[in-house]
C-alpha cells in the first residue's frame, strides 16, 4: 500500500502537533534546506523548500488545518474499506490480535 504523504508529513510533526511546534518545525526545515546552507544540490533544496513552504502554509491556517485533516480522514476511511475488502480468511481471536497490532 502507498503511503500517503501529508503536510504533516512534509514537516515532520505529529497530526495532533500544537501551532506551537508546527512553527518552530517549519524554522528548522527552513534552515537545514535554505539554498546557501544546504549541503545538497541547489535543485534538492529549492524543491524541499518549496514543501515546506506549502505546507506551512496549509497547517497555519486553522480552516486550511481543518480541511486538510478531513481529506487525511477521507483517505484513511477509503484505504481502510480498500483494505477490508482484501481479508478473504477469517482470523481466530489470537491471530487478530497479531494483525492488529502491526
Amino acid at each position: 500500500m502507498d503511503k500517503f504523504v501529508n503536510h504533516y508529513d512534509e514537516l515532520e510533526v505529529t497530526r495532533n502537533a500544537s501551532d506551537l511546534v508546527i512553527k518552530a518545525a517549519y524554522k528548522v526545515l527552513c534552515q537545514t534546506f535554505h539554498p546557501d546552507k544546504f549541503k545538497g544540490s541547489k535543485e534538492e533544496a529549492e524543491r524541499k523548500m518549496k514543501l515546506v513552504n506549502a505546507a506551512y502554509a496549509i497547517l497555519s491556517n486553522p480552516d486550511k488545518r481543518e480541511e486538510h485533516d478531513r481529506e487525511i480522514d477521507e483517505h484513511n476511511a477509503k484505504t481502510e474499506h480498500q483494505s477490508e475488502k482484501h481479508q478473504y480468511h477469517e482470523f481466530d481471536e489470537q491471530t487478530e490480535q497479531q494483525y492488529q497490532r502491526r
